[in-house]
């Protein structure tokens, strides 16, 4: 067994390569494989590059590994600390304990959340005639929110280990969840007026587009109250704008 000298270059090297891990998805071990590539340069550098220890060492991290894809960099960064330290197999069996705790706040935090959050920002972009900035506002704004908090809390687990699940512990995920679809809500009513405004001068003056943008947040508290997802929403409040883009193209 070789000495481990943790560096940046190796953890960062480990971080990118867990990237990809959901593109060897399966259905027996789902996300392990992409476990074990991730983790791969550290056993690699602890174990040696050949002999029985390292092969010995990979299938265990080649077990069944299923979680929220962003909240897994916790996980591995917990690994990455534990393996260091001569506690590998403990390290297993406590991302076993995580797995299902980070499955469902991540899904709900991100799938839940920030996506339909930014989606609805793009949407207000392209109703007030931001042209390519929309799309851009989409894939630039959840990026820089998942990969930075993906990159945190990997870090924050390589360096403090088990530690991090308190830090993510404080952060609230599920209440941040639920402000980001109040917030959504009230984008989605904004987006009516703006567009209307924009698009449809014939309307100035009406009650009309205010009134779609009551139902449009009433619809959405209803939802939220009711535990539904806003996806329903975010597509109904996208071809609203799409037909209001549509109709106010006579107007130019």
């Amino acid at each position: 067994m070789h000495t481990v000298i943790r560096h940046p270059r190796l953890e960062t090297r480990i971080f990118l390569r867990s990237l990809g891990w959901q593109a060897s998805w399966n259905y027996a071990r789902m996300q392990g494989l992409g476990l074990a590539y991730a983790i791969y340069p550290l056993l690699e550098q602890r174990y040696g590059s050949d002999g029985e220890p390292l092969r010995r060492q990979m299938k265990k991290y080649l077990g069944f590994f299923n979680t929220n894809p962003v909240m897994a960099a916790a996980v591995l960064g917990i690994l990455v600390n534990f393996e260091c330290h001569d506690r590998g197999d403990e390290g297993l069996r406590l991302a076993t304990t995580l797995n299902s705790l980070y499955g469902a706040v991540g899904d709900a935090f991100f799938w839940g959340g920030i996506k339909p959050l930014t989606a609805v920002m793009a949407l207000l972009c392209y109703v007030g005639g931001g042209g390519w900035w929309a799309p851009a506002t989409l894939l630039i704004g959840y990026n820089l929110v998942h990969l930075g908090i993906r990159w945190y809390i990997y870090q924050a687990g390589v360096h403090h280990g088990f530690e991090v699940v308190e830090l993510i512990h404080r952060w609230q995920l599920p209440r941040v969840k639920i402000a980001a679809n109040y917030l959504t809500i009230v984008l989605l009513g904004v987006m009516v007026p703006v567009a209307a405004a924009d698009r449809l001068p014939a309307l100035t003056g009406s009650l009309l587009p205010q009134l779609g943008a009551a139902g449009m947040v009433i619809g959405g508290i209803v939802l939220l109250q009711r535990k539904m997802s806003l996806l329903q929403l975010v597509l109904a409040g996208a071809l609203l704008a799409i037909i209001l883009v549509g109709i106010g193209g006579g107007y130019g």
